[in-house]
């Protein structure tokens, strides 16, 4: 971690050194958990097994599968014709832009581990 920020701060006390350790904490469970993970992919390969169900959580093993995902790269730069609703003639248009529709993130926070 930035130990200026950290300091920075700590000093107007938006995090106390409690919150410091929990977020340490929370790295080394994170990563005995990735580790729990590969552990419990393996078991499900060897001896085939589906779902890990209890009380409190559900795991499930997913095979590889394909997919079909959209080339937006292409797609900016392909363009398309399509029919104008008021003039009748056909108009040239960015696939992208025409297939795109804007939509609303909400304000949130991230965290990201850097490894």
């Amino acid at each position: 971690m930035n130990d200026l920020v950290t300091k920075e701060m700590l000093e107007v006390g938006a995090v106390s050194d409690e919150v410091l350790d929990k977020l340490e904490e929370y790295k080394t469970l994170n990563e005995w958990f990735d580790t729990f993970k590969f552990e419990f992919k393996k078991a499900c390969e060897e001896y085939g097994i589906k779902k890990w169900e209890t009380d409190y959580f559900l795991m499930n093993y997913i095979e590889d599968t394909f997919t079909k995902r959209v080339d937006t790269n292409r797609m900016k730069n392909e363009n398309i014709y399509v029919v104008n609703a008021e003039s009748g003639e056909l108009e040239e248009v960015n696939a992208y832009e025409y297939f795109s529709k804007p939509s609303l993130s909400k304000a949130h926070v991230t965290y990201k581990e850097k490894k």
